[in-house]
């Protein structure tokens, strides 16, 4: 999201500043202005520039956010794919565990998953969040799982979790192979 101040002049005395959405930030008084030279107007540092200053820099702060930032607002489930297949979603159970796979295991990594809460929960919620993206990304399983809390959004420990979502091609395997887990 690009963000942009943008002034405009309301009738003589006042100059209404403005994101790129269209949200008013600010309506500053001709007092709250400078002319220089040349008669364009510039902003001093006042009170409702400092307020200004402070909402861009807020919103530039939250629309860069991760899944594992505290400073996210809603539960954030994020995904980044590695190569170009794609698989089509699935509507099976998501076999999730910590291991990694031993080599006779085949499988396709799809991507990552990260995913943050906003509020307090077990590990489970997120391994639920994990294994739901994992199924709209087609995968069957998450390798290398991992969950923790950490401060974010509304609450001093929120679940997180990351993983590798992947497509096993033989997901009957993992037992015999001494892989262990669960089925969300």
């Amino acid at each position: 999201m690009y963000t942009e101040l943008s002034r405009r002049r309301l009738k003589q005395n006042y100059c209404k500043v403005t994101l790129l959405d269209k949200k008013v930030l600010a309506v500053i008084s001709r007092d709250d202005l400078v002319y220089d030279r040349k008669g364009g107007a510039k902003m001093t540092i006042t009170k409702s520039c400092g307020l200004v200053t402070l909402a861009v820099a807020f919103s530039l702060f939250l629309s860069a956010c991760s899944a594992h930032s505290p400073f996210i607002i809603t539960n954030t489930t994020d995904s980044s794919l590695v190569g170009t297949t794609s698989f089509a979603p699935n509507q099976g159970r998501v076999f999730v565990t910590e291991q990694t796979l031993p080599p006779e295991i085949e499988f396709t990594l799809i991507g990552t998953i990260d995913v943050g809460k906003i509020w307090y929960g077990a590990s489970k919620n997120a391994l639920d969040s994990m294994a739901d993206k994992a199924r709209e990304l087609g995968a069957n399983a998450i390798i290398q799982a991992r969950t923790w809390h950490q401060p974010s959004g509304f609450s001093l420990s929120a679940p997180h979790g990351s993983g590798k979502a992947v497509w096993i091609k033989d997901i009957s395997a993992l037992s015999s192979s001494g892989v262990t887990g669960e089925w969300y």
